[in-house]
């Protein structure tokens, strides 16, 4: 079993080595990339809600700090809408 840092240690070397990869695509390629991740998030928003929804519920219940409850109670697919006109432009 792996522990929380191993696990970040390698989802950050995962990260490095794509960013290494990305550096070769290009923007056309780059920018198709970041619109399908917003439609696929907007297209998804009702599931990503509920599951942001159940995620807040048992932070509560468990004692989650304020900090990251807020970025819960925030809805980030709504915060994403308003990114939109900045991703059209890309």
């Amino acid at each position: 079993m792996t522990t929380a840092a191993e696990d970040l240690r390698k989802k950050a070397e995962a990260a490095r080595a794509a960013s290494k990869k990305m550096a070769y695509v290009s923007t056309a390629v780059k920018n198709a990339a970041i619109n399908a991740i917003a439609d696929g998030a907007v297209a998804r928003r009702k599931e990503i809600l509920a599951a942001n929804k159940k995620d807040y519920d048992t932070g509560v219940a468990n004692g989650m700090g304020d900090a990251l409850l807020d970025r819960l109670r925030r809805k980030p697919i709504e915060e994403g809408r308003r990114c939109r006109p900045v991703l059209v432009r890309l």
